[in-house]
């Protein structure tokens, strides 16, 4: 038996609004008898589906343009990213991947900067940005303290940072003595500069390291600017004390167990079978 099914422009079935209908379908797909749609089509297919604004609307191909001026302000914050972050200069070398992200992002924009961008123009640029914004904070602090520490790079060459704080850190310089002298005379002379460019009225604390050299540093600088207050690195002294305490016999015998610790997590067979028993 074949059942008939009338489709209103309202969406609900009924035969008593035949004229008013969209479309007419049976169950079978075949015509049922009907006095009272005579010229209907026994099948009429519904009107397709109203499409979203995201599919009707598509760009093809995709139109874009870049001012030159964009395309600076764009490798001006990919060199900072990567002077920030620590990334090596040659990240955007060779990496396909960088370039096929920036053109999804922009499709008129012609790549990253290269590696001699990198290290010469640009990080000059960005230098001397950041040091602007360091004199200008430091110009505007009312009260300094002024820190300083020396360490060795991955040359091993010498290098001595001067820093701020305001309270907020703020780096000023550094200085790498190519010849090796490090002694007080030196490094005073630096010192001293560096206090009268940020104007010696503001300085109240100058702070160094424990070594012998520091202390007669402190001497110079307490002795030139008396109002200044001359401190040693707490940290620094900490740590010589924790040298000084595992000397001592009983601490001797914690040390060295901590010490075959640190060895057997660098054994992975011994350290897996460790970690199997704390589990359990």
């Amino acid at each position: 038996m074949v059942s008939d099914s009338i489709v209103t422009a309202e969406g609900n079935p009924g035969r008593e609004n035949a004229s008013s209908s969209v479309s007419v379908s049976t169950s079978q797909g075949v015509p049922g008898p009907s006095s009272a749609t005579p010229n209907l089509p026994a099948t009429t297919q519904l009107p397709p589906a109203k499409r979203t604004k995201t599919e009707a609307v598509k760009l093809s191909p995709f139109v874009d343009s870049i001012s030159k001026e964009n395309i600076e302000r764009v490798d001006r914050l990919l060199a900072r990213a990567v002077y920030a972050g620590g990334l090596p200069l040659s990240v955007f070398e060779n990496n396909p991947y960088f370039e096929k992200a920036l053109k999804a992002l922009r499709p008129a924009y012609p790549g990253p900067p290269n590696i001699h961008m990198l290290r010469n123009a640009m990080l000059g640029a960005e230098f001397a940005v950041a040091q602007g914004k360091c004199k200008e904070k430091l110009s505007s602090a009312e009260c300094l303290t002024f820190m300083t520490d020396g360490w060795a790079n991955r040359n091993g060459e010498g290098v001595i940072n001067f820093v701020f704080a305001t309270p907020e850190t703020v780096f000023h310089s550094a200085i790498t003595p190519k010849d090796g002298v490090e002694n007080a005379d030196f490094i005073s002379k630096h010192v001293l500069k560096v206090i009268e460019e940020v104007g010696a009225e503001k300085v109240l604390l100058f702070l160094a390291d424990n070594a012998r050299v520091m202390g007669s540093v402190a001497k110079i600088v307490k002795g030139k600017y008396p109002h200044i207050f001359t401190l040693g690195c707490s940290a620094h002294i900490l740590n010589l004390l924790d040298n000084d305490v595992v000397k001592i016999g009983y601490f001797e015998d914690i040390k060295s167990r901590a010490v075959e610790v640190a060895k057997l997590k660098r054994k992975r067979v011994i350290l897996a079978e460790l970690r199997l028993k704390q589990k359990d």
